[in-house]
C-alpha cells in the first residue's frame, strides 16, 4: 500500500509540474499586458526580475521539479514581450479607474 501511495504521488508530480511553468509564463505574459494598458511602463517587468534575482540569490537554479520558469528565463520572456507591450503603454486614452464605495 505504502509503495502505491510513492508511485501515484510521483505520477501526480510529474503530470502536474510541467503545467505550472507553462501557467506562470501566461500569467507573466497576461500581467505586463495589463499593467501596460493601465500605464506601467513595461520596461520595468524585467528589471523587477533583476531584482528578485539578486535579492534571492537563485540565478542559475533548474526548472528540473519547480513549479516556476527559471528568474532568468522569466526575465528573458517579459523582455521579449515589451515591443507588443509599448503600444499599449503609449496609448494615451483614459486608463480605467476604479473607484471603491465606503460603506
Amino acid at each position: 500500500m505504502q509503495l502505491f501511495r510513492i508511485l501515484f504521488m510521483l505520477a501526480i508530480t510529474m503530470v502536474q509540474l510541467p503545467n505550472s511553468p507553462q501557467q506562470e509564463s501566461e500569467a507573466d505574459r497576461i500581467g505586463i499586458e495589463v499593467a501596460a494598458k493601465a500605464g506601467y511602463d513595461p520596461h520595468a517587468a524585467p528589471r523587477l526580475w533583476e531584482k528578485m534575482l539578486q535579492a534571492s540569490g537563485s540565478r542559475g537554479q533548474s526548472d528540473f521539479l519547480s513549479t516556476h520558469p527559471q528568474s532568468e528565463k522569466r526575465q528573458q520572456a517579459l523582455a521579449a514581450l515589451i515591443p507588443q507591450m509599448v503600444p499599449y503603454y503609449d496609448d494615451k486614452s483614459p486608463r480605467p479607474q476604479y473607484r471603491f464605495k465606503m460603506a
